[in-house]
């Protein structure tokens, strides 16, 4: 090794791997296959990217101080702000399995066409298809039978590129800082890719060379790094993507686990935030065969929506960020077990409810957004978003209230800070101004929808009347919302199967049309003043 380099880092299991010499850790993990939560991309101010240092450690830097207390005193780091260096171990803070929303509902059904333009039936005994929905935050894999369609197995976990930042602008950033971060993304989705589809096999007991189709879908830059093509243009107006268009590649070419033959199809999109998700939704809602117009909204991180019919299809996307999914807030954590996921504020106390009902771990969105609607009822945020003073606080809930935060579980000290509901204050001002200017620009009103389609795992599990009590949806679009939830996943999965759902898919790509609101003045002065808590 260089002059510069040391021999190595040695992890608590013993595994040891190599390093530069003032390297920061977190390179060090992620070139590695090593995961490690870091939603703000290694910039040192999330305070998730946590690791257990023992031996002859560094002095704590001042964001290692500020976000992580007294825990640098029991050997706690960040491995953004640590130098890779041989005089300690590291250990990995244990990622508890996310929950991700593999369900959805298919509204439309399509007729089962599973022709792969080869003779496999005489190669392959039990010819096997994969269809996978690469989330920005998680992904999910379904494995079907191609003679009959049926759903053998699906799985998913958490998508191992937040180790380079939560949302699709940091991961582009990434590329665009770091050129050798795009096949350390790519390789890093293949390998949980193969992950999966190694359980599956195990499972069923089928052998890997069965698997002879897969079809990918995602938003626009998931699929652009799962192909390992540069993301760059998506950075700065124009947004350009290097495709937009259905594009086949073979498996041999990614290195997935699969038949070599494998021919793997990447969903078409409709522009740079307008994803292959948004396509398959609506291949799965049946958007292109409706007479009356629907919405269609993904409420992840970035706010990705369209409405319309077989007459025509608009789309755009919005800003939300990642706080509707854990990220950027003090408790702030996926769905995992352990995460409360509601919360009720009445007659002076605070109760909630945990996934899996495992003691507290963090809140995830469908609690945050829960607990705000229920703060605001109680009088503890007011309309413009300002969390309460100790002294203005109701007395009756004195007792949750401290100098930092509101408490929701005190035993387990989590809370809501005033900066956690300004990040809910500003993604869903993004949500609900995007909506706005869609039908605006459409020419419909809420009273000329039919229904609303509420896709993804967020969308799946957030209670509706919170929602609109924050003034995400439109009160009056209340009856209309229809939570559909991986919608993404099960029209993949129909185009997998389908000729009819594959040309369905082409046909909204050619019947859409997107409009670009970075720079609307229109969506600018319904952003302000949807940034109220209000209802509508």
């Amino acid at each position: 090794m260089g002059e510069n380099q040391v021999e190595n880092i040695t992890m608590s299991d013993g595994i040891t791997y190599p390093c530069r010499q003032g390297e920061p850790l977190l390179e060090v993990l992620i070139r590695n296959g090593v995961y490690i939560d870091a939603p703000c991309a290694g910039k040192g101010r999330c305070g998730k990217c946590k690791v257990r240092l023992t031996g002859v450690l560094p002095p704590p830097t001042p964001q290692e101080e500020e976000l992580l207390g007294n825990l640098v005193n029991d050997g706690w780091r960040l491995a953004c702000q640590v130098k890779a260096a041989e005089s300690y171990r590291v250990q990995v803070q244990q990622n508890q399995p996310v929950l991700v929303q593999t369900e959805g509902i298919g509204l439309y059904q399509y007729k089962l066409d599973c022709r792969c333009g080869r003779p496999w039936n005489e190669q392959v005994e039990q010819p096997v298809g994969m269809a996978v929905d690469i989330g920005t935050t998680t992904l999910a894999v379904y494995f079907y039978h191609m003679a009959d369609g049926a759903l053998l197995w699906s799985g998913s976990a958490l998508n191992p590129q937040r180790s380079f930042g939560a949302d699709v602008i940091s991961r582009i950033g990434a590329v665009r800082e770091n050129p050798k971060n795009l096949p350390l993304m790519q390789q890093a989705v293949i390998r949980l890719l193969n992950q999966l589809i190694a359980q599956f096999t195990s499972y069923k007991n089928i052998i890997p060379i069965n698997i002879i189709k897969v079809y990918l879908t995602g938003n626009t830059t998931m699929l652009h790094l799962a192909a390992g093509e540069d993301p760059s243009g998506m950075a700065t107006s124009p947004f350009v993507p290097r495709f937009t268009k259905r594009l086949m590649l073979q498996a041999k070419q990614l290195g997935l686990n699969v038949n070599p033959g494998a021919e793997v199809t990447l969903v078409e999109s409709i522009a740079a935030f307008v994803g292959g998700d948004i396509v398959s939704g609506m291949v799965a809602a049946g958007m292109q065969q409706r007479d009356d117009a629907c919405l269609l909204i993904d409420v992840g991180t970035n706010g990705e929506m369209a409405v319309g019919s077989r007459q025509g299809i608009l789309c755009c996307a919005t800003a939300a960020g990642p706080a509707f999914e854990g990220a950027h807030l003090e408790y702030g954590v996926g769905s995992v077990p352990g995460a409360i996921c509601k919360v009720r504020v009445q007659d002076g106390k605070v109760t909630t409810e945990t996934i899996g009902g495992q003691p507290p771990v963090g809140i995830c969105g469908s609690g945050i957004v829960d607990c705000i609607a229920q703060l605001l009822d109680a009088g503890i945020i007011d309309g413009t978003g300002r969390l309460l003073d100790v002294h203005e606080t109701p007395p009756e809930y004195a007792k949750y209230r401290t100098n930092e935060m509101f408490l929701l579980d005190p035993a387990a000290g989590i809370g809501i800070t005033a900066k956690d509901v300004r990040e809910i204050q500003l993604a869903k001002a993004a949500v609900s101004a995007g909506i706005k200017c869609l039908l605006k620009e459409a020419g419909l009103n809420n009273d000329q929808l039919a229904r609303v389609y509420v896709a993804g795992g967020f969308g799946a599990h957030i209670d509706l009347d919170s929602a609109c009590r924050i003034g995400l949806f439109p009160v009056d679009l209340r009856t209309k919302l229809f939570p559909v939830g991986n919608g993404a996943g099960v029209g993949c999965g129909q185009m997998l199967l389908s000729e009819e759902a594959r040309q369905a898919a082409a046909q909204i790509k050619a019947i859409s049309r997107y409009i670009e609101l970075s720079g609307s003045k229109q969506f600018e002065e319904f952003y302000f003043d949807q940034l109220l808590f209000k209802e509508e």
